[in-house]
C-alpha cells in the first residue's frame, strides 16, 4: 500500500502539512495577523447565512462528527477483516485513532476558545484548536485513499475526499464552531499523521 506515488512523495506532503501546522500554532501563539483574519472571515461567514446552505452546512458537519468517522471506520475496518487484510487494518486503526488522540492532546495543550457570536448555530464547551471535525475526516479520507492504491477507484477516492474535507471545513466555520485556522490546522495535522504512520508501516514491514 503507497501513499500516493511512494514514500518521497509522502515526506514532501508531510513536510508542507508540518510547516503549515507550526506557522499556524505560532500565529496563535503570537497574536498574529491571522487571528484578524479569522474574525474577519467568520464574521463575514455569519452575514451571509441562508436556510438552504445552513441545512446542507448541517448535514455535512453531522454525518462527519466524531461517531459518524467511526461508523465509518468500523464499516471499513469490517471489509479489511473480511478480506484478511491484517496489515492495512492495524495500519488504518492507528492513523485514525491515534491521529483522534493527538488531537484531544493538543486542545488541551493549546486551550483556544471556541468563536463567539450571537448567530453562532452550535455551541460547544470544548476547546477549539485545532478541528476535530477536520482532522477525523482527512484521517478517514486519507486513509481511505491508502486503501485503494493501485486500484481504479484511488483518484476518485483522493478527489472525493478532497471535496467531502473542504466541505467539512467550510461547514465548521459557517455553524461558528470554529475559525478558519482551526480547520486549517485539523488537515494539515492529520497529512502529518498520516504521512508519519505510512512511513512508519513502509520502513517496518518492508524489512520484514
Amino acid at each position: 500500500m503507497r501513499f500516493f506515488s511512494g514514500r518521497a512523495r509522502a515526506i514532501l506532503l508531510g513536510s508542507c502539512a508540518s510547516i503549515v501546522f507550526l506557522v499556524l500554532v505560532w500565529q496563535l501563539q503570537t497574536g498574529g495577523s491571522l487571528l484578524i483574519l479569522d474574525q474577519e472571515i467568520s464574521s463575514w461567514v455569519q452575514a451571509h447565512r441562508s436556510p438552504e446552505l445552513t441545512l446542507l452546512m448541517l448535514l455535512v458537519t453531522h454525518v462527519h462528527a466524531p461517531f459518524g468517522v467511526l461508523v465509518m471506520a468500523l464499516l471499513a475496518s469490517a471489509v479489511l477483516a473480511s478480506r484478511h487484510r491484517w496489515r492495512d487494518l492495524v495500519l488504518f486503526i492507528v492513523t485514525i485513532g491515534g491521529g483522534m488522540l493527538l488531537n484531544l492532546a493538543l486542545k488541551q495543550l493549546i486551550h483556544r476558545a471556541r468563536p463567539s457570536f450571537e448567530t453562532s448555530l452550535v455551541e460547544l464547551d470544548s476547546y477549539s484548536f485545532p478541528s476535530g471535525h477536520a482532522i477525523g475526516s482527512t484521517l478517514f479520507y486519507a486513509s481511505l485513499a491508502l486503501l485503494l492504491t493501485r486500484t481504479r477507484w484511488h483518484a476518485a477516492s483522493i478527489a472525493l475526499g478532497a471535496t467531502l474535507v473542504l466541505a467539512v471545513a467550510a461547514s465548521r466555520v459557517y455553524l461558528g464552531a470554529h475559525y478558519l485556522s482551526d480547520v486549517a490546522a485539523g488537515i494539515a495535522l492529520a497529512l502529518v499523521w498520516t504521512c508519519l504512520c505510512w512511513l512508519i508501516r513502509d520502513l517496518l514491514w518492508k524489512s520484514t
